[in-house]
């Protein structure tokens, strides 16, 4: 009986083990070219007004950076030379996201950072500002003019 039960625990832990690597494991497909341009679309923003991302901005300008992303991936670029590409043309800033190198990186620290130090001076007041650790009663002087 125990041995059943102990060969009943490795059979479903090997087809859970079996499962997930399965699962996860995904093999190394190349997406279609549609699929890898619009995922390029949504990474950049449109030159005209920086305010939304050229897979849905309305502009020539917009409409000028999506050839350019289909002719890159016509000629067989990958995403990271079209997107050096586009940065030497337009700058960082045509990208959604902020590089994490040099002063993008205040970026992405600062607000962290700023909440930080918000938490350490609010605790500080606190700690100075505590109730005193003498006695806690109230002395009232007695006028001797009654």
């Amino acid at each position: 009986m125990k041995k059943q039960k102990y060969l009943i625990n490795i059979a479903l832990l090997s087809v859970s083990a079996i499962m997930f690597f399965g699962f996860t494991q995904q093999e190394a497909v190349k997406p279609d070219k549609p699929t890898l341009q619009k995922q390029l679309e949504n990474e950049f923003v449109a030159p005209c007004c920086f305010r939304e991302a050229v897979a849905y901005h309305r502009s020539g300008a917009s409409l000028e950076v999506r050839d350019k992303i289909s002719v890159y991936l016509d000629e067989g670029k990958t995403s990271s030379e079209i997107k050096s590409i586009l940065v030497s043309e337009y700058g960082e800033r045509i990208l959604i996201k902020p590089t994490t190198e040099g002063f993008n990186l205040l970026a992405w620290i600062g607000p962290f950072a700023i909440i930080a130090i918000g938490f350490v001076v609010v605790g500080v007041w606190l700690y100075r500002f505590r109730p005193g650790s003498g006695s806690s009663e109230v002395v009232i002087p007695q006028d001797d003019m009654y």
